[in-house]
């Protein structure tokens, strides 16, 4: 398993996300948290100074119809690596394995 944020493909991702595993193994099954703050506030300030500019790109998983040409494509979108919250101000990072 691992971080994932769904849809991180839209132009504007969801706000929340959630954790669903796709298998459940028959022993253990721990459940682990993830904060994109705490991930944030653990770096270095000159690590974090280096990586609040910088974009991703995040492509769909599935393929799309695509109007233009009727043929399947994945979307691609850029984002922030570091997002921040618009009330609080608090830095995020946004990625999952897609955009690693």
């Amino acid at each position: 398993m691992a971080l994932v944020s769904d849809l991180a493909h839209e132009a504007q991702p969801p706000g929340y996300t959630h954790f669903h595993p796709d298998t459940i193994p028959k022993v253990g099954g721990d459940t682990y948290w993830a904060s994109g703050y705490a991930a944030y506030d653990k770096l270095s300030p000159a690590f974090r100074e280096k990586i609040d500019d910088l974009k991703v790109v995040f492509s769909s998983y599935h393929s799309y119809n695509d109007p233009a040409t009727g043929g399947k494509v994945h979307i691609e979108r850029e984002h922030p690596l570091v997002r921040v919250h618009p009330v609080t101000g608090w830095k995020s990072l946004f990625l999952n394995r897609q955009s690693a």
